[in-house]
């Protein structure tokens, strides 16, 4: 802890003695706030004192207390908003108290090295960033040692910022990344290729304290912290997760190396958004009501004979004219299954509830519009079996989530939405015994459609929505005690109003008409194929014997003028491990398949070119070690996801891609045994670059694309039998045709 101090304090010497050599004299600065820079070229500097607690899924931390670590970021800005960036952050924790299982002593480190894309629009700067992560886990307990040592792996972050004055302003951030790690110990017994996964929220204020006649300044952010670890040798050897919780407080300065100037991406000040994903109305108060009807299916297959239940959801909030807004949602929702009697270790009963009270950051530009958020959630988590209980009660965390619109005509318009949380909770109990310190995550996808259905004087508004959902609740002490995910899957409907509370411009006039990249024609056509080379990596090591093996992906679609399109994507993997390891618990042989059929938009951001997607995905899993096979057959889901491009000229760029989803199977295996009703999720992250070759006729073009991919398949009857991780590193080769309709 003292150690950890005075890397801090040290650390605030550097910045300041930074800031005295670079600085030239002060006076007060009259342009906009700009945490994303509004400077030709800078420079960067920052460092953080971040105080930590640690949770543990199965409540293997009890008695640690909150500790200091520190980070640092620093990096170069250029004048195009395209940059380079370094994050180093180191945490240890102990508690000599914890005695037997218990975790005595925890060290994590990480550090990034990514290229980041800055924009604006109106008064929001974003920050979006894609790399390279090392991350480090160490973990001892009273007779025994848990590592993930130097683990390489692909990251991803969004950054977004609110301007309140020229001074202050409100922002979140979120990160996540995918891990391998080649060697490592379980319990002392030395492990290879292993995967596990890390994601970071912050949700926190900024002041600028003092401003550079240049357009630097000198700023200070206070924040909320959560941090999750999760998969690996995390726990007692059955892939647990670790959450940090706490405080961060950041001093950092920004030097300017350049003429002052104007920063790029959207610069749409004036116009007046709404409260939901139609963002049409301007400032106002909304309320709507939700019936939720969802099935659950647990990730052993611990949930059979469930029947679709349905459950509330109540939304309320206020959003002023430039787009901030409050928002509260409140869900419950409950089912008892009958049949799940005196059938150990099958569930009963299941109950969950939330409640989010969160900022939100509503946008719209042309017929793209949508709403960003982060804030707090109070997530209740109860499991009844077989003459035992399951809970994780009073949780406290963060949220943050992201929903889409493109919009067809005035009154109708598609969307997709997720969101992510990250929660903590002091007590609960784990098959009837008293726990403390647990964590887990809960994350949520829809997609559907809107239609507004009455419009009335003043810009007010009556609406109904209809889609699907997916919903996951994983880790802590879901399920028998072994690490595992319950996921619901269903569908909803929605009434609301709008009232406005000034009245404003519509949409159509604010919008200077936000279109595509892509404007040569009325539709375009494009096909693609991609050699995928990936080696596979488990969360408990059980892939020792594998190499890396080549699969193939093709995508092809449609995308129209204004930037909706429509995309299908399919992806097969196999491999038989070759070094006759395939004894006990280590996977003999592997098959993952993918099969999207997706919604796609296009969005022009100035130097960048983003598409999100959303729809449904079929994933098949099949593994065999030791003569005994592992299967989930045939699932279904929803997938999202998110691709952000820079480009240097008309021939080259870079840019980063992510996705997820949520799978459901009705069938599978575990050890040869069947089980039914089977839950896991999928993530994949590529980071790489774009080459155009050959252009032609009126907008057609052939390119190459070459990237480092990463994939995660987590949760369901992967490994032996305790909702382990299965994770595909390596790298992909594209080559593609755009042509013109």
């Amino acid at each position: 802890m003292v150690r950890t101090l005075r890397r801090v304090l040290r650390l605030r010497a550097s910045v300041f003695a930074c800031l005295c050599v670079c600085s030239p004299a002060l006076a007060a600065k009259d342009n906009a706030f700009a945490p994303a820079g509004a400077s030709d070229w800078g420079v960067y500097l920052s460092g953080e004192a971040v105080f930590l607690k640690p949770f543990q899924a199965e409540g293997e931390t009890p008695g640690f207390g909150t500790e200091a670590g520190v980070r640092v970021v620093g990096g170069l800005n250029g004048k195009d908003g395209l940059g380079v960036r370094f994050r180093w952050f180191e945490w240890n924790g102990s508690n000599a108290g914890n005695a037997g299982a218990f975790i005595e002593r925890i060290n994590v480190e990480t550090f990034d090295a990514e290229v980041t894309k800055r924009f604006h629009f109106a008064n929001v700067a974003a920050t979006a960033s894609a790399g390279y992560r090392y991350a480090d886990y160490r973990e001892f307990g009273l007779t025994d040692a848990d590592q993930m040592r130097h683990g390489h792996g692909l990251t991803l972050s969004l950054e977004l910022s609110h301007m309140l004055t020229d001074y202050f302003a409100v922002f979140g951030k979120a990160r996540g990344s995918l891990q391998a790690a080649r060697r490592g110990l379980d319990n002392g017994t030395p492990v290879t290729h292993q995967f596990f996964t890390t994601a970071e929220f912050q949700l926190g204020a900024e002041a600028n304290l003092w401003m550079f006649d240049n357009g630097g300044r000198v700023f200070l952010r206070g924040a909320v912290e959560a941090q999750a670890w999760s998969g690996g040798v995390i726990g007692d050897g059955d892939s647990e997760d670790v959450g940090l919780f706490g405080g961060t407080v950041q001093a950092g300065v920004d030097v300017p190396l350049g003429a002052q100037g104007v920063a790029r991406g959207l610069t749409t000040a004036g116009h007046n958004t709404s409260s939901g994903p139609s963002s049409q109305g301007g400032a106002g108060a909304f309320i709507a009501g939700e019936a939720v009807i969802l099935r659950p299916y647990q990730s052993e297959g611990e949930a059979p004979g469930f029947d679709a239940e349905a459950a509330p959801r109540v939304i309320a909030g206020l959003v002023n004219d430039d787009g901030l807004g409050i928002r509260f949602r409140w869900f419950d929702w409950s089912a008892f299954n009958p049949n799940n009697v005196a059938q150990p270790p099958f569930i009963e009963r299941i109950s969950l509830e939330t409640i989010d009270v969160e900022l939100t950051q509503s946008f719209a530009r042309g017929n793209l519009s949508g709403v960003a958020s982060a804030g707090y959630r109070y997530a209740d988590y109860r499991e009844f079996g077989f003459f035992d209980a399951d809970d994780m009660r009073n949780s406290n965390g963060l949220v943050v989530g992201l929903e889409l619109a493109h919009r067809f005509t005035d009154d109708i318009l598609l969307f997709g939405k997720g969101r992510y949380s990250l929660q903590y909770a002091s007590k609960g109990t784990e098959t009837g015994t008293p726990r403390s310190n647990l964590f887990f995550t809960t994350a949520e996808l829809q997609l559907g459609a809107e239609a507004t259905l009455w419009r009335f004087d003043g810009g007010g508004r009556v609406f109904v929505r209809g889609a699907a959902e997916a919903q996951s609740w994983s880790g802590g002490t879901i399920g028998d005690g072994d690490q595992e995910d319950l996921g619901l899957f269903g569908g909803t409907v929605l009434a609301g109003f709008h009232v406005p509370l000034a009245q404003g411009e519509s949409e159509a006039a604010a919008s200077a008409g936000l279109l595509a990249a892509d404007e040569e024609s009325e539709v375009r056509a494009f096909i693609e194929g991609e050699a995928v080379v990936v080696r596979p990596f488990h969360s408990e090591g059980e892939t020792p014997g594998f190499e890396f093996e080549p699969a193939a992906r093709v995508v092809a679609g449609l995308e129209s003028a204004d930037g909706l399109g429509a995309r299908v994507r399919w992806f097969q993997w196999d491999q038989a491990e070759r070094n006759n390891l395939g004894a006990g618990a280590v996977i003999a042989s592997l098959d993952v398949e993918t099969l999207d059929v997706e919604l796609t938009k296009k969005i022009n951001l100035g130097s960048v070119t983003a598409v999100a997607s959303g729809g449904y995905r079929y994933a098949d899993y099949r593994e065999f070690s030791n003569g005994t096979p592992d299967q989930m057959r045939n699932s279904n889901g929803l997938v999202v996801g998110l691709e952000l491009t820079h480009m240097f000229n008309d021939y080259i760029s870079i840019f980063g891609k992510g996705r997820a989803s949520m799978q459901f199977a009705s069938k599978g295996l575990d050890n040869g045994a069947p089980v039914t009703e089977l839950f896991f999720t999928t993530t994949e992250v590529q980071v790489g670059a774009e080459a155009t070759l050959w252009k032609f006729g009126d907008g057609g073009r052939v390119y190459v694309r070459g990237a480092g991919e990463a994939q995660g398949w987590s949760g369901g009857v992967i490994g032996d039998g305790d909702s382990e991780d299965l994770a595909l590193f390596g790298g992909s080769f594209r080559a593609g045709i755009h042509f013109p309709l």
